[in-house]
């Protein structure tokens, strides 16, 4: 039996540079070993559009089809962006599905979703596509600004904790997990329909919990 899950990543970047070294990394490597089409990344669109810029500030891509018209003109802020470089070394960007009734558009790709700003059913789409690498990834935040305000049992004080959530059928279908080092919080969340173990989602939680 396959486990869909093998394919499905998490990862914790210190800030947007971190993040676009790595997707520029991750390029270099599709682009010479050409068994991917493209890597991806899949955020809001301003998000989106300041990876766009430190990629055209400090890297040597080629710029192929960008559409961030609807963005600017229509105000469309809370619409779901993908940037990608292809194996050829364009940069594209496009909305990831053309209105709210249709398909997303996934390709046979290195999928990377910032977790605070992606639909639950696109990363699943991702994930059911066994032609796909699916990373989850955050962006570190000030621990500041996520200290519980009381002397609770959430868990905020605690390095690493995980909360597993059930469904109808008493059986296990997501998780989340959260972590702080002392100086930075980050949380993951993943739900779906199929039913996990939790041997599975130890093995998703492997590299987040290093």
């Amino acid at each position: 039996m396959i486990n869909k899950y093998a394919n499905l990543k998490i990862k914790d970047y210190e800030d947007v540079y971190s993040l676009v070294e790595g997707f520029v990394r991750g390029a270099h490597s599709i682009i010479k070993d050409q068994e991917k089409d493209s890597i991806a990344i899949y955020a809001k669109a301003d998000f989106i559009y300041s990876i766009f810029k430190i990629l055209i500030e400090e890297h040597d891509f080629e710029v192929g089809f960008i559409d961030l018209a609807r963005f600017y003109y229509n105000n469309e802020y809370d619409s779901e962006y993908c940037i990608r470089i292809t194996d050829e070394g364009h940069i594209t960007i496009e909305k990831a599905r053309n209105d709210e009734f249709a398909p997303y558009k996934l390709y046979n790709e290195v999928s990377m979703f910032y977790q605070e700003e992606c639909e639950q059913d696109l990363i699943v789409i991702s994930v059911e596509d066994n032609s796909n690498i699916t990373i989850l990834f955050g962006i570190g935040e000030d621990e500041e600004d996520n200290e519980c305000e009381y002397q609770c049992k959430c868990g905020c004080n605690q390095d690493t904790t995980i909360n597993y959530s059930t469904g109808k059928d008493g059986e296990m279908h997501g998780f989340t997990a959260s972590k702080s080092d002392g100086n930075s919080y980050c949380s993951y969340s993943f739900y779906t329909d199929n039913i996990l173990d939790k041997d599975i989602i130890k093995d998703l939680l492997g590299e987040f919990w290093s």
